[in-house]
């Protein structure tokens, strides 16, 4: 399964916070970046463009997506809380 990602972060969030999980990303896994005021059809199109027409750049951010993924993340939350909730009942 091919992974990759575009992000548009919202300006309007607390803190900036998808701002800067997307930039996070981008580091991590080779996602794309376009903030808001960059975005338009153009922009867009061309984002998807150089990924699709680009195999090497694709498998790449595929394999990175993957490398970062936590599969498990969820299960691995809901055992810590409830070790949590445990150590102090």
């Amino acid at each position: 399964m091919i992974r990759y990602f575009i992000f548009v972060p919202s300006p309007n969030v607390a803190e900036g916070h998808q701002h800067k999980n997307a930039f996070l990303m981008a580091d991590v896994a080779g996602s794309r970046v376009i903030t808001e005021d960059e975005l338009d059809s153009t922009t867009l199109g061309l984002a998807i463009c150089e990924i699709l027409g680009d195999e090497r750049l694709l498998a790449e951010m595929s394999q990175r997506a993957l490398n970062a993924a936590k599969p498990d993340a969820s299960a691995e939350i809901a055992k810590h809380i409830l070790s949590l909730v445990k150590e102090n009942s």
